[in-house]
């Protein structure tokens, strides 16, 4: 009795911008990592269910520390549980993932520092379509 788990990644994508805007670059590196991971075909059931719960901890309203009422260490507990996430995934890191993730970020923060060309928002849906042949 497999269910299929549908994922909405381009709403997933959108919450993760709002996210980035309040945390930013350097700290959405590895939730952009995971996302990647998450959206890569050949990564591990296992790991796609930790990256969704983590994901999920991160985009969704309920918190063990509120940052709301807490300011500095109301993301510590988000933080927790993506750079646990991240340590267990990590060996599905791609240099594909990586460039897409730089892309990524240097579209979402544009001033800091550019350390590649910018491409489109729509070349940065699927991190498996760039192939070596």
């Amino acid at each position: 009795m497999n269910t299929p788990i549908y994922i909405n990644y381009t709403e997933l994508r959108d919450k993760l911008c709002r996210v980035a805007q309040s945390v930013g670059k350097i700290s959405m590196r590895p939730v952009l990592q995971l996302y990647f991971v998450l959206r890569e075909p050949s990564t591990p059931t296992k790991d796609k269910i930790s990256i969704v719960a983590a994901m999920s901890y991160l985009v969704l309203p309920i918190d063990l520390i509120p940052s709301e009422d807490h300011p500095v260490t109301g993301h510590l507990d988000e933080l927790g549980v993506i750079m646990y996430t991240y340590k267990k995934v990590k060996r599905n890191i791609t240099p594909e993932i990586e460039w897409h993730t730089e892309q990524l970020l240097d579209l979402w923060f544009p001033n800091a520092y550019n350390s590649g060309a910018q491409v489109g928002e729509d070349e940065l849906i699927e991190p498996a379509m760039i192939r070596e042949e």
